[in-house]
């Protein structure tokens, strides 16, 4: 798959090429005069970012509301990880992370499905929240983090939470199953 395809599914999937078709256009047309993957990509994170922060700024209310969705699904996963991990054959940090990850792309999913008008800023709204909360575990364990027996410890968490927020974004932009798909009628 080319990169103009995959930010033109992106962009569709997100609902910005449906409300501003004029943008993927332009965006593309300059692609094709010869601009790089690179630039591609970065207007196409501008897009989504400007797009979905002003969507979110005429929306407060559904941004709270898709933070909340979020929070439930994320701790009903973590419920469920728990218990799976809890399990004799799932003992393992490869099985842990494997389901902390589908869960983070489960709850983007999911926060992308039930608010799909305006994906993309109820996405940034939940990844705000996330980061909000992890900046206050940061800073609440301040001593535990900075560890000098262990400095690589806060680097690694941290990484590890850019990686979540990924999943979330990358679940937030899986098409939603036929069985949700809207029928013509």
């Amino acid at each position: 798959m080319s990169s103009a395809t995959a930010v033109t599914r992106i962009l569709k999937e997100l609902g910005i090429a449906l409300e501003n078709p004029p943008i993927v256009g332009d965006l593309l047309e300059e692609y094709a005069s010869g601009r790089s993957n690179w630039w591609l990509w970065r207007q196409a994170l501008i897009i989504v970012l400007t797009t979905g922060w002003g969507d979110l700024w005429h929306h407060k209310l559904l941004g709270l509301r898709a933070a909340a969705t979020g929070l439930l699904v994320i701790l009903t996963a973590g419920t469920v990880k728990s218990r799976l991990t809890a399990q004799t054959w799932a003992d393992g940090l490869v099985v842990f992370w494997v389901l902390t990850l589908l869960s983070f792309m489960l709850t983007g999913w999911v926060v992308g499905l039930t608010h799909r008008r305006y994906k993309a800023a109820m996405l940034i709204a939940f990844v705000f929240y996330a980061l909000f909360a992890k900046a206050w575990v940061y800073t609440s364990h301040f001593q535990h983090y900075w560890n000098m027996s262990e400095p690589y410890k806060f680097f690694v968490d941290a990484g590890l939470t850019l990686l979540g927020l990924v999943c979330v974004l990358a679940g937030g932009v899986m098409p939603r199953p036929a069985l949700f798909a809207e029928t013509a009628n």
